[in-house]
């Protein structure tokens, strides 16, 4: 997605392609379970990306004070996570999580990861660490774009409506997005590849954006 944003320049909100453009990082992190990595370093290297594109931004003439994070799958929880949790500095205007876990204390997320993957969930967030490590749990200003396949077996629909009806009773602004007939890549389905619904993904991310941070 990040590529494909880099690539594309569309009017947002009435600006054309010479008024308002993107700056897209592609971050990566460190994968837990690797020479003692943790969650906690992942959450630090998302830190550490951010602290490089504010150090560079003079160069390269982008914003580092307007900064929306989006992510997939387990990216999509620490980019909910880190706007939620651990952008001490408020440059963080917006989050985008695609089919993110929202809740890993959640019973239902433990059962779909060790059916699909023999994951234990409890390895990467110990019991006393879980509640510490939900986005549910700290859902606060960041205005918040989330979309879900219902037919999602990974990570279960409930966590994004989970979070969905946290925002809501904290006013915080938010956009829930839904397909009935996708799964977890969330634009389409492997079992029918007519389903396709990553244009409308497309569409929605940039809209998000244009409102919440340009």
């Amino acid at each position: 997605m990040a590529k494909a944003l880099s690539e594309r320049v569309v009017a947002v909100d009435g600006r054309t392609d010479s008024e308002e453009k993107l700056a897209v990082a592609n971050l990566n992190y460190r994968l837990v379970g690797k020479n003692g990595v943790s969650w906690h370093d992942q959450i630090a290297d998302i830190g550490s990306a951010l602290s490089f594109l504010a150090e560079k931004s003079p160069y390269y003439g982008y914003s580092a004070e307007r900064v929306v994070l989006l992510g997939m799958s387990a990216g999509g929880h620490l980019s909910l996570l880190y706007a939620y949790k651990y952008d001490g500095t408020g440059t963080v205007k917006a989050v985008v999580s695609l089919a993110g876990p929202t809740d890993v204390s959640a019973s239902d997320l433990a059962d779909t990861l060790w059916d699909n993957f023999k994951f234990d969930i409890a390895r990467v967030f110990p019991e006393t660490e879980q509640e510490s490590a939900s986005p549910v749990m700290f859902a606060n200003r960041v205005p918040t774009l989330l979309m879900h396949g219902k037919l999602d077996q990974i990570v279960p629909y409930s966590q994004a409506e989970k979070l969905d009806a946290a925002l809501t009773i904290k006013g915080v602004p938010r956009k829930f997005i839904h397909f009935d007939d996708t799964d977890h890549s969330v634009g389409g389905n492997a079992e029918d590849v007519k389903i396709n619904r990553f244009e409308i993904i497309f569409s929605e991310i940039l809209s998000w954006i244009g409102n919440c941070a340009l």
